[in-house]
């Protein structure tokens, strides 16, 4: 994929994203990339972010992400689990 697809620009600049979850540092890099290239960085603000490593989370705490987690189990459910964890307590904020 060399750009986002229009809907998922829509999305994102329209601040309907809330939560995206890494897997590998690999496509965590080109997320950002992707992003970089739509214009989309200033929107990132209010997203949450969670990672299966600490690699995830260093880069995307360089990049001054402020609402990143960091998965305890270097598991794919254990990622899911924590985004489900940060999903449930931003309903309750509402």
């Amino acid at each position: 994929m060399k750009e986002l697809d229009e809907s998922s620009s829509n999305l994102i600049s329209k601040k309907q994203v809330l939560i995206v979850l890494f897997f590998s540092f690999k496509s965590a890099e080109m997320w950002i990339e992707l992003i970089n290239k739509a214009n989309l960085f200033k929107f990132l603000d209010n997203i949450n972010f969670i990672g299966i490593n600490e690699q995830i989370i260093n880069y995307l705490c360089d990049l001054s992400l402020n609402k990143v987690f960091l998965s305890r189990r270097k598991r794919r459910a254990s990622v899911l689990s924590l985004g489900m964890k940060v999903f449930n307590e931003m309903e309750k904020s509402l």
